[in-house]
């Protein structure tokens, strides 16, 4: 299966229920499905091919989604471009994903105006909104204005690039990890599975559609359930648009979390639609929680996902935040169950493995002292531990067909547990390469763990 038939199937059943709002502004999933392939069918008249690099630096707004499946029903590789980072790493990005094109917003024409004069690679400068200032800058709507919105003629497969994504949650360096369309539908589905969406249900995002928050949009779709769109995040404004829009899921990291429960008469604003209060992406403080739980009830679920192997790896569900005792304390401080059987060791590895993962871009060596982000062994947690943090250890790399800067990754990660009072077992610093572990050693448990069965 390829994204493009979840797209066309969300728009087959729900045609003319409302799939996106924004500001007041309102598409259908009909109306959607047709700005998506007259935009695609722009690009293509530009030239552009199935394959083709097109990087994105986009603000939210009405018309993220149409954008975003445009690219994906063309067969056109998405390359979001992180609006917070510096212009050296969106230079870096686009060169070496050889991106033909990159679409922009009109008020990150002066960073692509910056950028213009180092990029040898870039063929066109599609501008989405406003006036282009300089001629070498394509205005998109008016391109649009002269195709047609019927299905663009290009066959996509299962095998064929999707997205680039770039991360540097392990290295501190920004890397890419590369998923198809088989990938990225498996994606959907696995959110599907994971997260409570209803028909008519509706989905509040606050955080950059380019990103994390973006992965939840096509589940929404595919069960006939709208995406309300913010610009960003502002307290005031985000509990005005849950109070009078009713959304049925919220997605949230926890600082937006406790700028919430901190803005003054929060009490005063409705949560009573919400079912679903997804968050992630770091810690949640554990006062910060119990004030939530107090406040909105029991509707926390806490996801963990990578870029390399995205949402969900891991899951705290609602009925995990409302258990009772030492055992269930301790599980709130992990990021979740996972939904296998791997060791349960304090100090010992635990391995993560998804059909929905990514491909390298380049060749990639990581250090085994490389850490990021929490996970936990899948029945609840490591004794003791309060912070256990994935660490990337092995990748087999085969040269991609058609590209040989593309490298097929192994997904395989191990857990290094960091405890609550700061000490973490130290392990020598080593590359590793070629797709092989580390001789397994045995670690010395910290003294506030106790001793767990394998």
């Amino acid at each position: 299966m390829v994204v493009k038939e979840l797209i066309q199937r969300g728009t087959k059943f729900y045609p003319r229920q409302t799939a996106v709002l924004y500001q007041g502004e309102t598409l259908t999933f009909e109306q959607v499905y047709s700005n998506s392939n007259r935009l695609a069918n722009a690009l293509l008249k530009l030239g552009l091919r199935k394959g083709d690099r097109v990087a994105f630096l986009l603000a939210n707004s009405l018309q993220s989604i149409e954008i975003d499946f445009a690219l994906l029903l063309s067969g056109l590789v998405r390359v979001p471009l992180n609006t917070r980072l510096s212009e050296a790493e969106h230079l870096h990005m686009i060169r070496e994903t050889e991106a033909k094109a990159i679409l922009f917003t009109e008020e990150f024409s002066g960073r692509v105006v910056s950028l213009q004069p180092n990029l040898t690679t870039v063929q066109f400068y599609c501008q989405t909104n406003g006036t282009p200032k300089f001629p070498w800058i394509l205005s998109m709507p008016d391109v649009a204005s002269s195709v047609t919105d019927s299905e663009p003629a290009v066959k996509v497969e299962e095998s064929d690039l999707a997205t680039i994504q770039y991360t540097s949650g392990t290295t501190g360096k920004l890397k890419a990890a590369v998923h198809t369309q088989a990938t990225w539908v498996a994606i959907c589905n696995n959110i599907l599975s994971s997260v409570d969406i209803e028909h008519g249900d509706s989905m509040l995002h606050a955080a950059p559609l380019t990103h994390a928050s973006g992965t939840l949009v096509l589940p929404h779709w595919v069960r006939g359930a709208s995406n309300i769109v913010l610009p960003g995040f502002n307290p005031q404004e985000y509990l005005e648009t849950v109070d009078r829009e009713k959304p049925t899921t919220l997605n949230l990291v926890p600082t937006m979390i406790v700028m919430l429960l901190n803005f003054p008469g929060v009490e005063q604003y409705s949560f009573a639609s919400v079912r679903n209060i997804i968050y992630g992406a770091s810690p949640m403080p554990r006062e910060a929680l119990r004030r939530g739980l107090a406040l909105w009830g029991a509707k926390f679920v806490q996801y963990y996902g990578q870029t390399e192997a995205p949402l969900i790896l891991t899951l705290l569900s609602k009925r995990d935040h409302l258990a009772d005792g030492p055992e269930s304390e301790r599980r709130l401080l992990s990021c979740g169950r996972c939904d296998r059987n791997p060791p349960r060791l304090c100090g010992g590895f635990v391995f993560a493995q998804a059909v929905y993962a990514s491909r390298l871009y380049g060749t990639v060596r990581v250090l085994a002292r490389d850490l990021f982000n929490r996970v936990h062994a899948p029945d609840g947690h490591c004794d003791g531990c309060t912070d256990q943090r994935f660490q990337e250890v092995a990748w087999q790399e085969r040269p991609h067909a058609g590209n040989q800067r593309l490298c097929q990754r192994q997904v395989q990660f191990v857990c290094q547990p960091a405890h609550s009072c700061g000490i973490q077992e130290q392990r020598p610093e080593q590359e590793i390469d070629g797709g092989q572990l580390p001789e397994r050693r045995p670690v010395r448990p910290h003294p506030l763990c106790k001793k767990t069965d394998q």
